[in-house]
């Protein structure tokens, strides 16, 4: 196993937007490095064994200079939430409550425990932070939950059953208030004869009161219908009591137009009456079936048509292919329209054999509606290339934190930046829209200047960033830092998820821990993941949206001089108009070490610090009036 262990972190504080449109620039070495990938990304019950235990250092949230409201809502050791595509996460009711479920285990080795992670959001306030999961009995996982009726419903992973080792029912589960009362469980057994097996549950809910249920399952038994991991299709309108609609392969998604699917690769979004199932994957086309009429009848369009769809273990591939990096989003607004938004990949296959290679610094985040064309080109290899993408496609990237042109990267030795299951550098999209037709996309990506560094491996934090488009324009927002606060600088940030948006705030909760990648894959030993509810002001993503806009008192705060100090050294500081100030100085473990208020004048301030007894480091400076925060790092000598 790789031991990572936080050692020496160089920490840059870059806040705001990211003015430049395009991608960073990568290095040409960099870009044309490959990496042989073994597809195999279907990872459940591959258990790590390891008792290996990396202990979580206090991490008090504060509120950031984007003023996002952070609470810890779960805490989960097992870490693995997706393989590729984000599950029905979480829901958002008319009248503000909110739930949110995640995959969750603490008894390792083996996840004996593991189930479903739930918490609550009254309208006020969530739920006390609970270790129970609320699918009891057996093991389970990888939780979808949506309303239903006045009421809620969840499927939990086909809930694995210890006795017999198989998945040999769908489970779900309803209760008739939302959090609140006892749930009633409904298994349902496969109508199909090749003893399929549920794996990989999407849940999703439609019609007026939230009653027609929707759930697609990857077939885990190979070879079953004709595929390797056919997705099934199944329908109730009684609460899953019954099931009107069973274990269906919705029409073209069978094999006589794919070898199969991989785990995750799929999602099921509703709105109305209207029902879509989107697929994606690097190798086959990206898709989706679109019904509105609740799922009694079904259409497939293709967004992007793979140049080798069949493929499999014997596919060579005559050019590199550019192609989803398996993760994606959907939603459908008030109009029925469906938008997607997915990360780029590249793939290349030059032998017979199991996997292919992908490039980890192949960079991008896509969108795509359904009054855009298909991605089409006389070389369908290079449909999704980025120099063919418009403005209008290709909205978002790993960010020039730094703003010198050249995106500054900290690889693990072989020289690959640290890839989860989804390939892409912008990576784990998510997208909603709210009523008034504002779309808002937040995302996982490297950050050049937020660095690990272990025994053996040193590499980038992942950070969260977001974007977004009015409703009518055609260009899309600068990009929003979301996780800029300096106390994020030591914390891996991944699975950004938009539970809803009302009049003024983006609702999202991520998974924190301290270290890039999975306890589960053994990139480091099992440590405490924290699921951490955000409350983002929309003007983060798009200035003028929210109801009530915040200006900021302070206009300006400048770099300390002399800098480096080793003495006196001053700040000056510009504010709109009369106020009073905080000054804060932390060092690079966060401890607070100087904190002074000081009046300040409309215009131009002057603020003196005296470091003459601070031991030589890296600190940070932040400068503080009523909601408004600025943040610059000083060194001491």
């Amino acid at each position: 196993m790789k031991k990572l262990l936080l050692l020496v972190v160089a920490v840059a504080i870059t806040f705001g937007g990211f003015a430049q449109k395009g991608s960073s620039q990568i290095s040409k070495e960099l870009y044309n490095k490959s990496v042989k990938l073994q597809y195999q990304p279907n990872v459940d019950e591959a258990i790590n064994m390891s008792t290996n235990v990396m202990v979580a250092a206090p991490n008090e949230y504060v509120s950031s200079k984007l003023s996002i409201e952070e609470t810890v809502i779960g805490k989960t050791f097992y870490d693995l939430q997706t393989n590729s595509v984000h599950g029905e996460r979480a829901y958002m009711a008319p009248d503000g409550q909110m739930a949110a479920v995640w995959t969750m285990g603490f008894d390792n080795p083996g996840f004996a425990d593991r189930g479903t992670g739930y918490n609550f959001f009254d309208g006020s306030s969530w739920g006390a932070i609970s270790e129970e999961r609320i699918d009891v009995d057996y093991r389970s996982g990888w939780p979808s939950i949506a309303m239903w009726g006045d009421g809620e419903v969840f499927t939990s992973h086909a809930n694995f059953d210890a006795a017999t080792g198989s998945f040999d029912h769908l489970g779900i589960f309803t209760r008739p208030e939302r959090g609140t009362g006892e749930w009633t469980v409904h298994k349902k057994a496969s109508s199909v004869e090749d003893n399929i097996e549920y794996l990989w549950n999407r849940l999703a809910t439609s019609g007026e009161n939230h009653d027609i249920i929707h759930v697609i399952s990857n077939a885990y038994t190979d070879g079953a219908l004709g595929q390797n991991k056919a997705v099934l299709y199944n329908r109730s309108t009684d609460g899953g009591a019954t099931w009107d609609v069973e274990d269906v392969v919705l029409e073209g998604t069978g094999p006589d137009f794919y070898t199969g699917f991989n785990g995750d690769g799929y999602k099921i979004v509703t709105n109305g009456n209207t029902v879509c199932v989107i697929y994606v994957d690097p190798v086959h086309d990206l898709f989706y079936l679109r019904s509105d009429d609740n799922g009694d009848t079904w259409a497939k369009t293709v967004v992007w048509e793979h140049p080798y769809p069949m493929f499999d273990d014997n596919t060579i591939t005559t050019d590199t292919v550019w192609a989803p990096d398996g993760s994606l989003d959907a939603v459908i607004d008030n109009d029925g329209k469906l938008h997607l938004t997915f990360p780029l990949t590249r793939i290349l296959k030059t032998e017979a054999g199991a996997g292919f290679n992908y490039f980890p610094y192949t960079d991008g985040l896509v969108y795509w509606n359904e009054d855009m064309p298909a991605f089409e080109n006389e070389n369908q290899h290079y449909a999704l290339k980025d120099e063919f993408l418009g403005s209008d496609q290709l909205v978002a990237w790993t960010p020039d934190v730094n703003n010198d042109g050249v995106y500054g990267v900290y690889s693990i030795p072989d020289g690959q930046l640290h890839s989860y299951r989804s390939l892409g550098m912008a990576t784990m999209p998510s997208i909603d829209v709210d009523n008034d037709g504002n779309l808002f996309i937040v995302y996982a990506a490297p950050n050049e200047d937020r660095v690990f560094q272990g025994e053996d491996a040193v590499t980038n934090f992942h950070q969260v960033f977001g974007v977004g488009k009015k409703a009518g324009d055609v260009e899309w927002s600068q990009i929003a830092y979301l996780s800029s606060d300096f106390l994020h600088s030591w914390d891996e940030i991944i699975y950004p998820y938009i539970i809803g948006v009302d009049d003024e705030y983006v609702h999202m909760f991520v998974s924190i821990d301290l270290a890039p990648g999975l306890g589960l894959d053994e990139d480091h030993d099992y440590g405490e993941n924290k699921q951490v509810y955000w409350k983002v002001s929309k003007d983060e993503f798009i200035s003028d949206i929210s109801v009530e806009t915040n200006e900021s008192v302070i206009n300006s705060i400048s770099q300390n001089y002399p800098n480096p100090a080793s003495g006196a050294t001053v700040i000056d500081v510009n504010v709109a108009e009369s106020a009073t100030a905080t000054i804060e100085v932390i060092n690079m473990v966060g401890q607070k070490v100087f904190e002074t208020s000081q009046d300040m004048n409309a215009g131009t301030n002057t603020v003196q610090l005296n470091v003459a007894d601070y031991a030589s480091g890296v600190y940070f400076y932040t400068v503080t009036i009523g909601n408004a925060k600025e943040t610059r790092k000083m060194i001491v000598e």
